[in-house]
């Protein structure tokens, strides 16, 4: 579901888009650049995101610097989810986006899905979206909480160990139903599909933290995540993770991939399962 092709009408109203970005730059260069770093966004976010927002938000990051963060908390109009977006010029292996998944999960934000995209050769673009489990009425407090403990982690202020709660709210009073209907345990490597990276698929129970241990775990491993798509459909989880090694390659030792399939799969199953692993 989340690598498959682009349908056609798709596609025409993608291009429409990253057109009507491109229309509110104030000259023909920075148009053209408008242009380009829409279509590094990831495509659910250009399509719920009218394009002036998204050109003032880009027009933000054309004077990036590495030591400067960017970042925008808010409501998502429409739904029950907020969203946390953040730019940072690359740094090769820095962990930042599980450091992230792990901040957000310890304040008891429940994460619906995460993207990670490059936007140029150096720009990196984080998005969030989110429930927050700790609050009935989300205040502007809050949002401007999470913003800074945001800028501080990713800027390298803020290096307090992440700490979880042992259960939450609706974890305490899971029904034994739910319990029953756990999907299995996948752990999937694609080496195949493109040439630049491989691909790890993970299928799983979602569970508070869980994001976090994963892409810890892929960070451990020594793999660069290069491009990362999670989504959450009811109590079951897919991770979508595009790796490479240390040196920007894909990982082509069958005994590597054989090794990181397991570590991964021993992850998850310790997290969700300790009893069983």
């Amino acid at each position: 579901i989340l690598t498959g092709k682009k349908t056609g009408s798709t596609k025409l109203r993608l291009a429409s888009f990253y057109q009507e970005v491109a229309e509110q730059g104030a000259d023909e260069e920075t148009s053209r650049w408008l242009a380009q770093m829409a279509r590094g966004l990831a495509d659910n976010y250009c399509t719920t995101h009218s394009a002036e927002v998204v050109a003032q938000e880009l027009l933000q990051l054309r004077e990036l610097t590495p030591d400067s963060v960017h970042c925008w908390v808010n409501p998502i109009e429409n739904t029950q989810l907020y969203e946390v977006r953040v730019s940072k010029i690359l740094r090769p292996r820095s962990g930042n986006f599980y450091k992230m998944t792990g901040m957000l999960s310890a304040m008891g934000l429940r994460i619906q899905s995460a993207d990670i995209k490059m936007l140029d050769s150096q720009c990196v673009w984080y998005w969030f979206q989110y429930e927050d489990t700790e609050y009935q009425q989300v205040s502007q407090s809050r949002l401007d909480e999470i913003r800074q403990r945001t800028i501080d982690l990713i800027s390298g202020k803020d290096v307090r160990p992440v700490k979880f709660r042992k259960v939450w709210g609706e974890e305490e009073n899971a029904s034994r139903a739910v319990e029953l209907s756990r999907p299995k345990i996948q752990v999937r490597i694609n080496n195949q599909t493109v040439d630049t990276a491989t691909i790890i698929d993970i299928f799983a129970y979602d569970k508070l933290g869980l994001l976090y241990r994963v892409t810890k775990k892929i960070y451990k491993l020594g793999l660069d995540l290069q491009f990362a798509r999670v989504a959450t459909y009811g109590h079951q989880v897919i991770d979508v993770f595009y790796v490479t090694d240390e040196n920007g390659n894909k990982i082509r030792n069958k005994n590597q991939i054989q090794i990181i399939r397991q570590e991964l799969t021993q992850a998850v199953t310790e997290f969700l399962a300790p009893d069983e692993a």
